[in-house]
C-alpha cells in the first residue's frame, strides 16, 4: 500500500510519590499514579521535543516549567 503511515505508540507516564519495587523479573510501579498518552511518530521525536510534548500534555507552561525524564 502506497502512502505515508504514521506510527502511534502508547506512552505511559508514572508520577508522584511512591516506591519503586523490583524483583529479578520485573519492576512494580503500582504505588504511583499514571497517565496513558499516545505518541505519534516516536522515531522522529528527539529528547527536547519529547520533554515539550510531556510538558504540554500535563497542561504545564513550557516557558515556566521543565520536565525531568528518569528511566529505570
Amino acid at each position: 500500500m502506497a502512502g505515508d503511515m504514521s506510527e502511534s505508540v502508547k506512552f505511559v507516564v508514572y508520577y508522584g510519590p511512591g516506591n519503586v519495587r523490583s524483583n529479578e523479573n520485573e519492576i512494580d510501579l503500582t504505588e504511583f499514579a499514571y497517565v496513558e498518552l499516545q505518541l505519534t511518530d516516536p522515531e522522529k521525536v528527539n529528547i527536547s521535543q519529547l520533554k515539550h510534548w510531556l510538558t504540554t500534555n500535563f497542561s504545564l507552561d513550557p516557558n515556566v516549567c521543565t520536565i525531568s525524564i528518569q528511566l529505570v
